[in-house]
């Protein structure tokens, strides 16, 4: 009876050591929280769509895409051309008298020529040009959505790892205080060797995993700052996206119409259907009219005056294409064998994406229902604790019993944080199949880049070379 008395007012005085430290601690963190500016996800969002390089690359990838247009463009454009030459002539005659001369010639050409037929292939690079700009900047979205994510992905793994390593450190210090009140009573002879030893090993385990997580943050602190561009600041835990997990079907055929990729890989098959319109047109007649206007002045030095030529002429070309040896025709089949090529890459990318949206259906859906059940766990857990605490007061529970149900509310914790941290990441992931995850629609920035800016600058831009 005495043993139990001593046992309780030890474990009460622990208790209220361990209230005040908490109190404490809660106490401190709030200060904190008050003065230190707290990075909003929306702001880690804004700073890497203004920086980040992958995203500025993409953004570069498709302005080379687009000077396309221009390109196909210039092959309805005349062409104009000058030249100018300058000659100086000596001449020597011998008969029944010697005789020299010498003539100076100048002489200035402009030439212009304008292509009227090529077989229909201006039309259809034109087409192939606004193809293959649609289709790239589905493609810059695809890396705007890709860059996003990462840099949410990042942003909740530190946000995530940082709470984990409170939450490891935490349970070191109740560890390391279980294990001083263990050393306390095994020299009253309270306690018996096994319960110190027991005490031990999990104040070392929890100490191995505690190093673990710092090394663990110290990562992913690193790859938040490589991608966001910056070193992270206090983060806030921000609110789960809303999206509609109702519908599987709905949703699939919202991919079919929305999916990047997926639209990407159907103007790749437009691009080929007018490469087969330009190498057919290679064999077909083009028509061509040039016209050139020269002026040439030559004058004798021994005998003026000068004498000066003007000349203007024009001249239409029709070229009838009868035998090329045979190279267009291979050109003609390469560009069906690779028409076919797209259209089973396309098929193929509809597969993926249709295999990638159940699977982000189904990672959302779990990842809803984990966030639930973990947190009846640490619930549960923790009521479990606190009972067996009080039954180890009264002799009803041994040291190990109260041990494992520390260990499993610190387990039913971090994998709540995990869970929390799955459901925010899955959520965004699922907005990406549809194309939803841009800055656009996530509102991360008011200077967000057009790239139909870029298109209008680049029409019919034919007379300079400057950019900006």
């Amino acid at each position: 009876m005495h043993h139990l008395c001593v046992k309780a007012s030890y474990l009460g005085r622990f208790s209220r050591r361990a209230l005040c430290t908490s109190c404490v601690v809660i106490l401190t963190l709030g200060a904190s929280f008050s003065t230190v500016h707290a990075d909003s996800l929306n702001d880690a969002l804004g700073m890497t769509y203004l920086s980040n390089p992958t995203l500025l690359a993409a953004r570069e990838a498709l302005r080379v895409v687009i000077e396309q247009h221009p390109q196909a463009q210039a092959k309805w454009m005349p062409s104009l051309s000058t030249s100018g030459t300058a000659s100086d002539t000596l001449s020597r005659t011998k008969a029944d008298t010697r005789t020299a001369s010498k003539t100076r010639e100048l002489k200035n050409a402009m030439s212009l020529t304008q292509t009227l037929y090529r077989g229909g292939r201006n039309f259809a690079e034109l087409r192939k040009a606004e193809a293959a700009i649609k289709g790239q900047r589905f493609t810059y979205v695809s890396a705007e959505q890709t860059v996003i994510l990462s840099a949410i992905t990042a942003y909740m793994d530190v946000l995530r790892d940082r709470r984990l390593y409170k939450l490891r450190k935490a349970n070191v210090e109740l560890l390391q205080k279980r294990l001083d009140s263990t050393q306390t009573q095994f020299d009253l002879r309270q306690r018996t060797l096994a319960d110190l030893s027991q005490a031990k090993a999990r104040l070392s385990q929890a100490q191995a995993i505690l190093v673990q997580a710092q090394s663990t943050q110290a990562n992913a602190v690193e790859t938040y700052n490589q991608i966001i561009g910056r070193a992270p600041q206090d983060l806030s835990m921000p609110d789960v996206p809303t999206v509609n997990t109702d519908d599987l079907e709905v949703f699939l055929v919202q991919v079919d119409k929305s999916n990047p990729t997926l639209l990407t890989a159907e103007y790749a098959v437009d691009q080929t259907r007018e490469d087969i319109k330009i190498q057919t047109g290679a064999r077909l007649p083009t028509l061509a009219f040039e016209a050139s206007m020269s002026h040439s002045r030559s004058k004798e030095l021994s005998a003026p005056p000068a004498s000066r030529t003007r000349e203007l002429s024009g001249t239409f070309t029709l070229t009838v294409p009868l035998y090329q040896s045979g190279s267009e025709l291979s050109q003609v089949r390469a560009a069906r064998y690779q028409n076919n090529q797209r259209l089973m890459e396309l098929d193929a990318a509809r597969r993926a994406a249709r295999q990638s949206a159940i699977a982000d259906w189904n990672n959302l859906q779990s990842a809803r229902a984990s966030v639930d059940a973990f947190s009846q766990s640490a619930q549960a857990a923790r009521v479990a604790r606190d009972s067996i605490a009080q039954e180890l007061e009264v002799g009803r529970r041994s040291l190990i019993d109260l041990l494992n149900a520390e260990q499993e509310l610190a387990n039913a914790d971090v994998s709540f944080v995990q869970a929390q941290r799955n459901l925010i990441v899955n959520s965004y992931t699922f907005m990406r199949t549809t194309g939803e995850l841009t800055a656009a629609s996530l509102a991360v920035s008011d200077d967000l880049y057009d790239p139909q800016t870029d298109i209008n600058k680049a029409n019919w831009n034919l007379f300079t070379a400057d950019i900006d």
